[in-house]
């Protein structure tokens, strides 16, 4: 015989937010505001209930900016949420940019965030109850029986930045190191026990639970060059390197993000009318979290042909994309999403 399971899961989100910005002083800006919402989850087979289930969120939030001086500039502010799951919890975050000269600034920030618990890591619920024939006990099919009580993770941030304009070049690169507290995880429970007159028909269930720590140091840079009056070249570059125990975390967490990108736009106008680009990417080889695979170093070019016309009562663009040029074995998330050379024409028409 077969079994028929119902796994649907209806939700509805309410949203209301509300924001005030002025200023104190010519030198001091002030913003805060507040927002409310409400979600409805009808799930039987995931929250194990037929009632339909609700998150209230709240949050309170403000933002100062101080001018100090023609070379200081400190802004400061932080945000207070209270949700269902994990009470009370609050956001701070501040930073200083000070300027070396007209033309370059250096930036200072720290700040700390959270990420709330959802459903599949705090209230899931579900299993299957099997009849069987007696005198065998009742098949019970699990997947997630969480216990509830599970922390926001923590993110806290530093950086340190840099921005230069020398007119027709211009940088901007930063440091930053991040930690991640309280991880959350879905391991299979250690020592689950099958209710009385039941046997476990599947693997033992899931739970959310907090595991431990990431961290993840890394450099980003971006560089433009007006190389001529109609020829731009952006150059951008970022490095990552995150540490992490994965029996504590996920399996590949420290291969989940491309330890360097690199990508480039060559852009040139030959007059009004017409324009062309190319794009260069490339990134490192990368195992994405979830249901991606390993992906090898991968590069792509594309390239960008338009022509803008104006008419009495219209005008537009009409433009020719070709994307992965040389067509390399270009892969994205996982080995079986591989994508070849791709051709297209765009038409915009204003009115």
């Amino acid at each position: 015989d077969q079994v028929s399971i119902n796994n649907d899961i209806d939700t509805e989100r309410y949203d209301i937010e509300a924001q005030h910005t002025f200023s104190l002083a010519k030198n001091l800006r002030v913003v805060w505001g507040a927002s409310a919402r409400l979600d409805e989850v009808y799930a039987p087979y995931w929250l194990g209930t037929k009632e339909t289930d609700r998150f209230n969120l709240q949050r309170l939030f403000g933002h100062t900016e101080w001018r100090m001086n023609d070379k200081l500039l400190m802004n400061i502010g932080g945000m207070v949420e209270h949700n269902s799951f994990t009470g009370t919890d609050i956001s701070p975050r501040a930073s200083l940019n000070f300027k070396l000269t007209p033309n370059q600034t250096l930036r200072f920030g720290v700040s700390s965030a959270l990420r709330t618990p959802n459903y599949v890591e705090e209230k899931f619920n579900s299993k299957v109850l099997i009849p069987l024939v007696a005198p065998l006990p009742t098949g019970v099919v699990y997947t997630f029986q969480d216990a509830g009580n599970v922390d926001p993770e923590k993110i806290v941030s530093r950086e340190i930045g840099y921005l230069g304009d020398f007119g027709k070049f211009s940088l901007d690169a930063k440091m930053f190191n991040d930690k991640v507290s309280d991880y959350i995880i879905t391991p299979k429970i250690n020592g689950f026990v099958d209710p009385p007159g039941t046997v476990n028909l599947s693997a033992r269930p899931r739970s959310g639970e907090n595991g431990g720590d990431v961290l993840v140091n890394g450099f980003e840079t971006q560089a433009k060059w007006k190389i001529a009056n109609d020829t731009n070249l952006l150059l951008n570059y970022a490095y990552v390197d995150i540490s992490a125990n994965e029996d504590e975390t996920a399996r590949n967490i420290e291969m989940s993000m491309p330890r360097s990108t690199f990508s480039g736009l060559l852009t040139h106008r030959f007059n009004p009318q017409w324009d062309a680009s190319y794009a260069y990417y490339q990134t490192s080889e990368v195992t994405a979290l979830g249901d991606g695979g390993y992906v090898d170093l991968a590069r792509r070019s594309d390239i960008r042909v338009a022509r803008k016309f104006k008419a009495e009562h219209i005008s537009g663009e009409v433009s020719a994309v070709v994307e992965n040029l040389f067509n390399e074995h270009y892969q994205e998330f996982a080995d079986y999403n591989t994508l070849k050379r791709r051709m297209r024409l765009n038409v915009r028409l204003d009115f």
